[in-house]
């Protein structure tokens, strides 16, 4: 099975996701996604998520990978837990 792909821009704007990242969040079609911030899948109620995926993603320098486990939400309001590996570079 194919990993799902999501690209964020500066402030996690998504400016990518292949088909894959874009059925595991329960969509159809990319465009719907495109502009998004990523911390819109992990929900309103998920506050302490939020902030410690913030400090996991801007801890790291250009050279650095950070692997975790997270829960996101799809787009019918289920949870689905994902391992995310965030791999930063400049494009």
């Amino acid at each position: 099975m194919l990993p799902g792909i999501h690209f964020c821009r500066e402030k996690w704007g998504s400016s990518f996701l292949n088909q894959r990242a874009v059925k595991l969040l329960g969509y159809e079609d990319s465009n719907l996604l495109i502009g998004r911030p990523l911390l819109h899948y992990l929900g309103n109620d998920m506050e302490n998520d939020q902030q410690r995926l913030v400090e996991l993603l801007t801890k790291h320098n250009i050279n650095e990978t950070e692997q975790f486990i997270e829960k996101l939400v799809r787009k019918d309001g289920s949870f689905i837990w994902t391992e995310i590996i965030a791999i930063p570079f400049k494009y």
